[in-house]
């Protein structure tokens, strides 16, 4: 058990030196949305900066996202570290097509994720003790984005977590724990994890962090602007999350040479307000933040 703690221990270390509202107006999702700062463009004040509440993290706080599908068809992507029956750690890598997408024919279906912040605990399984992390639950997923999760968690360095602000520290990780059923050929000893940035860099629009096995993966923090639609009077943070080249070794023959790319925006005070999914330059889903709540409130 100790070696155990130890392998995630050391991984999640090795990760991290990679590094370098309410009723929210809605639109049709379809067209994309460019983050071009306004002409003449003002950073965010040391003030400003610290009173930005990134991705709020409030037990209770709940989002539900209307998903469109895109020109093509989106992806799923995952990586997952199982330690196998022999004590080693394999990487399982796939970029596959949503198989709820094959059950309908209807394109201009609107699919829905609702996730909700359930839990702080100090103890995320698997070796993991993150003195500040967030358990989310899945309470609608129509799609499947996190279709066999065991467990999801936000991880977050120290700073100051009950805000998030940008100042603080916005390195954040998503750690999902996957059953080990799931593990191919029934190679796993116990349950696997995927580990990866959903935000980065304490001042945004300054760096790119590359992570994932061989650096499979890597994401941008952009410029914040201050004229997003519908979000004109927050400051929104933009970030840019690239996936490399995967080529199906299982016979499936879904293989992706060029990856894809994900865009993502979060508003001060919301969290991630839109997303959008790109596979070979054409739009292949789009994520838009329909209702948002914080507890009590």
């Amino acid at each position: 058990m100790k070696s155990r703690v130890i392998l995630y221990v050391f991984f999640c270390l090795a990760l991290l030196l990679f590094m370098s509202t309410c009723g929210l107006k809605n639109d049709n999702g379809s067209t994309p949305i460019a983050s071009t700062p306004t002409e003449t463009f003002i950073y965010p004040s040391d003030d400003e900066l610290n009173s930005i509440v990134i991705l709020p993290t409030d037990i209770g706080t709940e989002w539900t996202y209307a998903i469109h599908i895109g020109d093509v068809d989106p992806v799923r992507y995952r990586e997952i570290y199982w330690e196998a029956l022999d004590g080693t750690t394999i990487s399982y890598r796939k970029i596959e097509f949503f198989p709820e997408l094959a059950k309908s024919s209807d394109r201009s279906r609107t699919y829905y994720l609702t996730m909700q912040v359930s839990g702080q605990p100090k103890d995320q399984g698997l070796g993991f003790h993150w003195d500040h992390a967030a358990e989310l639950t899945i309470v609608r997923d129509d799609l499947g984005i996190y279709d066999g999760a065991k467990q999801i968690f936000w991880l977050v360095p120290p700073g100051d977590y009950t805000k998030l602000v940008v100042g603080a520290g916005t390195e954040v990780s998503e750690m999902v724990i996957y059953p080990k059923e799931m593990a191919p050929g029934g190679i796993a000893k116990q349950d696997g994890l995927s580990l990866r940035f959903i935000l980065n860099c304490r001042m945004p629009g300054t760096c790119e962090s590359s992570y994932g096995g061989d650096n499979t993966e890597s994401l941008a923090s952009l410029l914040p602007v201050n004229n997003f639609p519908y979000y004109e009077n927050k400051w929104v943070f933009p970030y840019e999350r690239k996936v490399g080249p995967y080529i199906d070794t299982t016979g499936s023959g879904a293989s992706f040479p060029n990856g894809f790319v994900e865009k993502v925006w979060y508003a001060d005070h919301v969290g991630m307000v839109r997303l959008e999914q790109w596979l070979d330059n054409q739009l292949s889903m789009t994520w838009v933040l329909e209702s948002y709540s914080l507890p009590n409130k």
